[in-house]
C-alpha cells in the first residue's frame, strides 16, 4: 500500500516535470521572437529555478542552523548527488548559444 502510493506520487512529479519542461520548451521556440527575447526568458527561467537558494540565504542565521542540524531523509540514492557538476549553467548556455548563432 505504502509502495503504491509512493510510485503514484512519484510517477505524478515526473508527468508534472515533463509538462513543464515540454510546455517551456514550445514557449522558448514560439513566443521569443528575437535572440534578446530568447536570452530574457533563459535569464528569468533561472532565476525561477534558483529562487529557494536566494531565499534561503537571505534567512536568519538562526533558521540556517536549525536546517544544518537536521537529520537527512533516507532515500533512494539519486543519480545527481550533492557536491557533483550541475548542468544548468552549460545547458542555459547551449540555448543561448544556439539561438543566437543558429
Amino acid at each position: 500500500e505504502s509502495k503504491r502510493w509512493w510510485d503514484m506520487v512519484v510517477s505524478l512529479r515526473i508527468a508534472c516535470a515533463l509538462v513543464l519542461w515540454i510546455m517551456g520548451c514550445r514557449f522558448l521556440c514560439f513566443y521569443s521572437i528575437t535572440p534578446e527575447a530568447v536570452l530574457l526568458d533563459v535569464v528569468a527561467l533561472e532565476v525561477v529555478l534558483s529562487v529557494d537558494e536566494a531565499v534561503f540565504t537571505l534567512a536568519p542565521r538562526a533558521v540556517c542552523e536549525i536546517v544544518e542540524r537536521l537529520e537527512p531523509l533516507k532515500a533512494a540514492p539519486r543519480l545527481c548527488r550533492r557536491g557533483s557538476t550541475d548542468l544548468r549553467p552549460f545547458c542555459l548556455t547551449a540555448v543561448v548559444v544556439c539561438t543566437l548563432f543558429g
